[in-house]
């Protein structure tokens, strides 16, 4: 689902401007004039090798290997690849780790589950009151999601993201609380994304669209340290982003993928698409989420925006990004660091071949660093996306 970065602006009145001025200056405090340079990687020709043709994407797409570019020759990576269950419409494909080892994956209106790493699923229908919601799993089995108002997510003084949990797999579920937004007017709000820590912090992103006081679109965040009950924030994350992920590193930091999008400006320097930016940003934070730092690109094409990331014990990090508009067809490639997203390698894994469109691919990584991918594709314009369960691991370069 593509949701869009660019919705219709409500215009502050003159008096409005005059009552918000000071927050203007708190919210533009910090805020760099124009983004940091390209990263010095640029992803358009990873590894050397130029974009595999359509029809070796279309072989990856049915087989059960990645493509890995890297030094300058495409091999192939062997994976265990497994489509879901579910039906026409039930697309989705946000994953969460449970207790025991269990995994479990979101579609619209069905939960899918397996206990044995991803090699086998089986699926059962989630209560309507947690459709389409994000969801975490506390260590209990416990089961929280976070939903938004059935109004499209349209402003109004009421404006909240309902809290629920769930004692039987999502089956049925019971409200918790909620998480109660700015009375700052905007426009709209789409929640994108929940995160359990290891000390079951659990972390809510909410974007505010259209923020009159600023004139900007703003992904906020919200914690929660009783198991949803309760929700502390919102804490700024980033202007203009959306969509994405947080892992925590090996070294206590908190890493987050996010989907920047904005038009272009004049501040903005001189190899800056002529469209501006749908790219993928990286952000920190060393104190769980409470403040971020280092807003950068990860990306360097137009439309490379969805990315999600895992990281491996030894922080070997992958983010499945996809690639919309080209160098070559559609579908996902996994971006590597082997130092916990400090840096990243000249290398690349085609991970699939859509048609059209793809839903972003969410990872998490099992007990044996194993990284488990749920991927979205279709094979036919328009069509309905399946999604597969993938497990794999990056192979490192010899020393």
């Amino acid at each position: 689902m593509d949701h869009s970065d660019a919705p219709k602006r409500t215009q502050p009145s003159i008096r409005s401007w005059t009552v918000v001025a000071p927050a203007i200056a708190v919210l533009l405090a910090g805020y760099p004039a124009a983004l940091p340079a390209s990263p010095p990687l640029k992803t358009d020709r990873l590894g050397n090798v130029p974009v595999p043709a359509v029809d070796v994407l279309k072989q990856l797409q049915a087989g059960k290997y990645f493509l890995h570019a890297r030094a300058g020759r495409l091999g192939r990576v062997p994976v265990e690849k497994v489509k879901l269950p579910g039906v026409k419409g039930e697309e989705g494909g946000l994953v969460a780790l449970g207790p025991g080892g269990s995994v479990y994956v979101g579609r619209k209106t069905l939960l899918c589950k397996s206990t044995d790493g991803g090699r086998h699923w089986t699926s059962y229908q989630r209560s309507a009151d947690l459709s389409g919601g994000f969801f975490k799993v506390l260590r209990d089995g416990t089961m929280i999601t976070v939903t938004q108002d059935r109004t499209d997510g349209r402003f109004s003084q009421a404006s909240r993201v309902h809290v629920w949990k769930s004692s039987d797999e999502g089956k049925t579920a019971s409200k918790i609380g909620s998480i109660k937004l700015p009375t700052e007017r905007f426009t709209r709000y789409t929640v994108f994304g929940l995160t359990l820590l290891s000390d079951g912090t659990l972390l809510c992103r909410v974007k505010l669209y259209g923020v009159v006081s600023s004139r900007r679109d703003t992904l906020m965040l919200y914690r929660s340290t009783d198991r949803g009950r309760n929700w502390q924030g919102p804490h700024k994350l980033a202007d203009w982003c959306s969509q994405g992920d947080i892992v925590a590193t090996p070294s206590g930091n908190l890493l987050a993928t996010l989907r920047y999008q904005r038009g272009r400006r004049a501040a903005d320097r001189p190899e800056t698409d002529r469209r501006g930016f749908k790219h993928l940003f990286l952000a920190e934070s060393a104190d769980k989420g409470l403040s971020w730092r280092n807003l950068r690109p990860l990306t360097t094409v137009f439309g490379q925006c969805y990315g999600c990331p895992a990281i491996q014990s030894d922080g070997t990090m992958v983010v499945i990004h996809d690639t919309r508009y080209g160098p070559g067809h559609r579908g996902s490639r996994a971006m590597v660091s082997y130092d916990q997203g400090r840096t990243w390698a000249d290398e690349v894994y085609y991970v699939s071949y859509t048609e059209d469109r793809a839903e972003p691919s969410f990872s998490v990584v099992l007990a044996d660093d194993t990284i488990l991918s749920i991927v979205g594709a279709d094979t036919k314009w328009k069509g309905p996306i399946d999604l597969f369960a993938i497990r794999w691991k990056p192979a490192r370069p010899a020393k």
